[in-house]
């Protein structure tokens, strides 16, 4: 992986760039304010992943947080994609990380200091995700995000609010929320703490709706801060009281860190550690989920193209780097990578240098972070939680259709009262749930359609388009889609049996079933197929099958369906099948489905009225073609004019990579090629002989001697042509084809 800097002379001027005093100036005022708050964050999430009895550890913690938010904050910032992104530790994991911490801690006998087994619970946590950030990253697989449910990810972002808003009061207080307490939060005392803290999150909440300049939420941190040593001012409560009360954060020895994962290996209780597998994994996919949602988000905000793929890795270098060190997970943090850009500092100095600041107050001990009000810190934490609560429960009222919404109320409910993992779990069963049900409302038939509606591409005598119009009711074709699956496959059989029982429609002969549009199936798609055909032999019509995948057709000999004299039978294409379908119509009703056999200058002759007579001959040029051969061929420049005396003709549109497509297929007495004498340019379709076949060609010279020589016989060939272009025109309104 490269650091996106230039390298030689190109480094040199990149430095000199980004050390002009212009820039310089805006970069290090902004690195600054992103660095105090970067503090205020580690400092915030180590004293809500270190509360209640854990808190003897807290300098320790917020040391470890600090480290983290560094570490990842620098790798960011070297190797993603965008300069000035930005890059610390997140609320969504990190209230994951307070309940491994917690949970650790439960396991442990009283006398037994969890601390060691903590740092190392983190440790494997940020490296386990750094790693899979990283294989994801290199393996490019990226956009595996748009695979998860949206919904789920909205509960769980949700539900994340909640423990984030939950935990926020609990560092205001020292004291947690649970269903059990709830009475202690009434207290005079403990009110005093808690609702300060949660008025300074809604203020934050809403300045951050109205879009308020990115400064203000750094100016009302330092005014909460102002504000109440101002307060403890003026009332009887010195500093030791107000400390001693709970008001401040202080804690003993100041913020420490060191290589706590080699060190405290030997203090570790390793029984506890598998016991968090399952919440060690939604933190990896959480953070996963969420890296990529925010480097999408950086598009937006950075105004640049981002690599989904460079972003996970340089996150997934950063959580290793931190995990080694007892760091926290973190990642790409949107809002202060927008301060930067608001601020004109698009520099990965911005990065680097708040995350200088990080080790320096990590190195320096940490005393002023003891004065920081509890009230400010969990409203902080608060103000996260607040604003995922906002999104998911509140405004998602309006985006969300009810169903998802609902999804979202009960993962968030259900992680409220049981738990992460649980929550999680509930929300992908009722998403795959709810995806069951409204796929099984779907129709999977797209169309239905008669034999006297819609016919094959092949261009009939009119005798036999008026036939089949007329009796082609016996004829019904269905067009499936999608994935066939017990809960759409039987609803395909009953829509089969109502219209082969019909008694006020034309008795059913030919069913085509296609399979053009379809997906995918199950086994119990299968069986319901092989019902179909069972209702055919009962019934006493022909099941006929197109566009089967091979898939379909091992199915369907598995199931002991096979192509037979009596039906099924199967076809490439739908129009194939609807080809052979209206040949034997018109057998079974004495009419040869073949053309015209008349000698093919008496039948111009004939059609071109007056002026049509032997002089044509001398025009034209006699061609005898072996099956399979190109008469014209697609994409070559347009010039003469066919007309076939005997044998069949397609006309298909060849697609690359693709099956050709059939426009039409023609016998004796049709013309090819008349279009381009009045459009120029290139053939927009070939056209092969299917059988040995016999035709006259007109070339652009021989039209143009005719017009000169026999200008009436010329007039009268092309009132011909534009008398077979208005029939075709009209055919195609009156009998539309299924080229789409």
């Amino acid at each position: 992986m490269t650091i996106s800097v230039p390298r030689g002379g190109g480094a040199a001027r990149w430095l000199r760039s980004e050390l002009a005093p212009a820039r310089l100036g805006r970069t290090i005022s902004s690195a600054l304010v992103v660095g105090v708050l970067q503090v205020v964050l580690a400092t915030s999430f180590g004293a809500l992943i270190f509360s209640g009895r854990l808190s003897a550890f807290l300098g320790a913690g917020i040391g470890l947080s600090l480290f983290g938010t560094a570490a990842v904050g620098g790798a960011i910032a070297l190797l993603g994609t965008q300069p000035g992104t930005i890059g610390a530790m997140q609320g969504r994991t990190a209230a994951i990380t307070a309940i491994i911490a917690a949970s650790v801690a439960g396991r442990l006998p009283l006398g037994r200091s969890p601390f060691s087994t903590i740092v190392l619970a983190i440790g494997i946590t940020s490296v386990l995700t750094g790693a899979v950030l990283y294989v994801v990253g290199r393996m490019r697989l990226g956009n595996l995000v748009r695979f998860v449910p949206h919904p789920v990810v909205g509960g769980f972002l949700a539900g994340t609010g909640w423990l984030l808003a939950k935990g926020g009061v609990g560092v205001m207080t020292g004291v947690g929320l649970t269903p059990s307490n709830l009475e202690v939060f009434g207290r005079a005392e403990v009110a005093a703490k808690w609702i300060p803290g949660l008025a300074f999150a809604a203020v934050l909440v809403a300045l951050g709706r109205r879009r308020a300049h990115f400064l203000v939420a750094p100016a009302l941190t330092a005014a909460a801060i102002a504000l109440f040593f101002a307060v403890l001012a003026v009332t009887p409560w010195a500093l030791r009281g107000a400390e001693a009360g709970g008001w401040l954060l202080r804690f003993p020895g100041g913020t420490t860190w060191r290589p706590w994962v080699f060190s405290a290996l030997g203090d570790v209780e390793w029984s506890a550690i598998p016991a968090q597998v399952g919440e060690m994994t939604a933190l990896v996919l959480v953070a996963l989920l969420a890296v990529l949602f925010s480097a999408t988000g950086l598009e937006t905000i950075l105004g640049g193209d981002v690599d989904l793929n460079r972003e996970l890795r340089a996150a997934g270098v950063g959580n290793i780097a931190a995990g080694l060190g007892g760091g926290p997970v973190g990642f790409h943090f949107l809002s202060f990578s927008a301060l930067a850009d608001r601020a004109g500092a698009r520099s990965r100095l911005v990065g680097l240098i708040a995350g200088v600041l990080c080790v320096g107050v990590l190195l320096s001990g940490g005393s002023a972070l003891s004065y920081i009000p509890r009230p400010v810190l969990g409203g902080w934490i608060a103000f996260l939680g607040l604003t995922f609560l906002v999104d998911w429960v509140y405004d998602a009222r309006s985006r969300l259709p009810r169903a998802d919404y609902l999804i979202v109320l009960a993962i968030l409910g259900v992680i409220a009262g049981a738990g992460l993992v649980p929550g999680v779990a509930v929300g992908v069963l009722l998403a795959v749930v709810l995806f069951v049900v409204s796929y099984s409302l779907t129709d999977p038939i797209r169309h239905t359609f008669s034999g006297s509606a819609y016919g094959s591409s092949v261009e009939r005598p009119l005798e036999h388009r008026r036939i089949l119009r007329e009796r082609g009711g016996c004829l019904q074709v269905i067009e499936l889609q999608g994935f066939l699956f017990f809960g759409t496959a039987t609803g395909v059989v009953e829509r089969v049996r109502a219209r082969a029982q019909d008694a006020g429609a034309p008795a059913l002969r030919f069913l085509v079933v296609d399979f053009r549009r379809v997906t995918g199936f199950d086994s119990s798609a299968v069986t319901c197929l092989a019902k179909i055909g069972k209702l055919a032999r009962s019934l006493g019509f022909v099941l006929v099958l197109t566009a089967p995948s091979a898939e379909v057709r091992r199915a369907l000999e598995r199931e002991g369906i096979a192509e037979r004299p009596e039906g099924p039978h199967l076809f490439a294409d739908l129009d194939h099948g609807l080809e052979w379908c209206e040949d034997e119509i018109l057998a079974s009703l004495g009419t040869s489905p073949g053309w015209e056999s008349r000698p093919l200058l008496a039948r111009l002759a004939e059609a071109l009225g007056s002026g049509g007579d032997s002089r044509l001959d001398g025009y034209l040029t006699r061609l005898e073609l072996p099956a399979g051969r190109a008469v014209v061929r697609q994409g070559e420049p347009a010039g003469d004019v066919y007309f076939l005396e005997s044998g069949k003709v397609t006309v298909q549109v060849d697609v690359p990579g693709k099956p050709a497509l059939r426009l039409s297929t023609m016998g004796p007495g049709a013309v090819v090629g008349e279009m381009p004498l009045y459009t120029g340019g290139l053939r927009t379709a070939s056209v092969l002989t299917d059988v040995p076949s016999v035709l006259y060609r007109a070339s652009l010279a021989d039209i143009a001697r005719m017009e000169g020589e026999d200008p009436a016989l010329a007039a009268a060939l092309h009132r011909m042509f534009a008398r077979m272009m208005a029939h075709r025109l009209t055919e195609s309104l009156l009998t539309p084809r299924l080229l789409e």
